[in-house]
């Protein structure tokens, strides 16, 4: 063999010596970084053994927690539940229900409620058969208001109705034109308006929405104003924002019917009630709303 080949040889044997030892390199460093892979991985299922043991008691105790009899007051026969008792869906941590599994507690006498939908539940904040402006107990209890906080609610709206009223009686104006819902009515008629005064009644509404919000925070006031926004409407013209109309009709008798003397009252175009004296003529019951709007107007007999 010439001395080129074994040269030539010689090269080729120590080349593949060369990557024969580069990959058993690389084969032991792969096993090496595999190995540390097998490790971490055992860690992480240990670790997530431990997470699973630990949510699984954190359930159990959450399950007896929420299991564990609580003092209240019983049911009424109605099934309805009293407002006392109320309070405590307020102050529970995980009422009516199991958070974790999402699903309905038989265990406990309560239902979580988000506040988003607490205006839904009521139409009317007061209580008409007390008084204007009493709070409805349900909805007192419900947005968790102490005996305190309540009086400071009713306080704020009643000082607002009385400087309200007292500037309304002060816009009262006679007018030519009876409403629409009194035309019918055949008798001698007197009406009156009060035409929209929104900003002569921002003062007074700010005044308000300050004193809700001293007494029962921001986001309680703004739930308290959107469930009493119709009565606030009809109570306060929508703040001074819509007219107010309001019409005596004198008793008369027109073929052969007898039509009692009426008092008819408006929101903007839309009738908002109307009154009848009796026919032995005592008063009608005016509406609260508009009581000192017809005393201060209302012709004499």
């Amino acid at each position: 063999m010439s001395l080129s080949k074994i040269v030539i040889v010689g090269l080729i044997g120590v080349t593949a010596g060369v990557v024969l030892w580069s990959q058993r390199h690389r084969i032991a460093a792969a096993r090496t970084d595999l190995a540390r892979l097998q490790s971490a991985l055992r860690e992480a299922q240990e670790s997530t053994q431990q997470l699973e043991q630990s949510l699984a008691q954190t359930r159990a105790q959450l399950l007896e927690r929420q299991r564990a009899p609580r003092p209240m007051a019983p049911l009424p026969s109605a099934g309805v539940v009293p407002s006392e008792a109320i309070p405590e869906v307020l102050s529970s941590p995980f009422p009516g229900r199991d958070f974790i599994n999402e699903h309905w507690s038989e265990a406990v006498p309560f239902i979580e409620i988000d506040k988003r939908h607490l205006a839904g539940l009521f139409s009317m904040a007061f209580e008409p058969t007390v008084s204007e402006f009493t709070l409805k107990e349900q909805m007192a209890a419900l947005l968790g208001l102490t005996p305190q906080e309540r009086l400071a609610v009713e306080g704020a709206v009643t000082n607002f109705a009385a400087k309200y009223r007292e500037l309304e009686t002060t816009k009262l104006q006679e007018t030519e034109v009876p409403p629409a819902c009194a035309q019918e009515h055949p008798g001698a008629k007197k009406t009156f308006i009060v035409p929209p005064f929104p900003d002569d009644c921002q003062t007074f509404k700010r005044e308000l929405n300050q004193a809700l919000e001293e007494a029962v925070g921001p986001s309680r006031r703004d739930i308290f104003l959107q469930i009493a926004r119709d009565e606030f409407a009809r109570k306060f013209a929508d703040f001074g924002r819509l007219q107010r109309t309001l019409c005596f009709a004198e008793p008369v008798t027109q073929n052969g019917r007898d039509w009692r003397q009426t008092i008819y009252f408006c929101l903007d175009d839309r009738p908002e009630r109307e009154v009848s004296y009796s026919r032995d003529g005592k008063p009608a019951r005016i509406p609260q709303e508009w009581a000192h709007l017809v005393h201060y107007v209302e012709p004499t007999k």
